[in-house]
Formats: structure tokens, C-alpha cells, sequence
């Protein structure tokens, strides 16, 4: 598959709009974006071996376990910014967040890799 973006990104972006859509009231909004990257992932897969497959398809649902930490982690902190509580939990999320974006950058450093994709994502410095 010749994408012009890597393989990582759409994976990531995907799972990021499967956990808007679980949460929105309104996921049609997302229906289009979601259904054309569906069909990009199938493209994708079927030019994977069978082992591969199954390793792309646990490390999205890892990746999506991850963004939904990532979430929840973001939304506890503006709720703490918004009270203005800059306390030892505070400290403790924003850790977390950090933590939790180096095991997202990982796994998609490890998905470009198995999938051969001809683009990397440069990950944030």
C-alpha cells in the first residue's frame, strides 16, 4: 500500500475517532473519516502476512487502550487547571500523561516497522 502518511498515523487516528465515537452523542459527525480509514486498514492488512495481522491488530488495541488513558488523564488535568488545584494528584497526572505518550510513541514506532512503512512519523521532541 503506497499511503502518504505512515502506517502508525492512520492506526492512531482511528482508534482516536473509535473513542470519539464511543463517547460522542453525535458520531456521525466522525462516520465518513472512521469508514475511509477502515478501508485503508483493510487495504493495509491484506498486504500482511497472517502473523503480522495479528500483531497489528493487538498493538492497536493497545494503542487504543493507551489513547483512552491518554484521555482520561487530559480531561482529570484541565479539570484540575480549571479549579486551579495544581496539587500532588496534578503533578501525578501530567506524569502519567507523559508516560503514557512515550508507550503511544513506542507502539507506533513498532507498527511502522512491522507494516514496512515507507513513512515515519516524527514523533514529538
Amino acid at each position: 500500500m503506497n499511503t502518504k502518511v505512515a502506517h502508525s498515523y492512520i492506526l492512531d487516528k482511528l482508534s482516536l475517532l473509535t473513542i470519539q465515537k464511543e463517547k460522542s452523542k453525535n458520531s456521525e459527525e466522525f462516520e465518513e473519516e472512521y469508514n475511509y480509514l477502515k478501508s485503508i486498514l483493510a487495504i493495509m492488512l491484506k498486504e500482511q502476512s497472517e502473523e503480522n495481522k495479528c500483531k497489528i491488530k493487538d498493538l492497536y488495541k493497545h494503542l487504543k487502550n493507551t489513547n483512552e488513558n491518554i484521555y482520561n488523564a487530559k480531561n482529570k488535568i484541565k479539570s484540575k487547571e480549571k479549579n486551579n488545584k495544581f496539587d500532588k494528584e496534578y503533578i501525578e497526572l501530567n506524569r502519567e500523561l507523559h508516560s503514557k505518550t512515550d508507550i503511544k510513541n513506542n507502539i507506533k514506532k513498532i507498527i511502522n516497522t512491522i507494516t514496512n512503512s515507507k513513512f515515519k512519523e516524527t514523533l514529538h521532541l
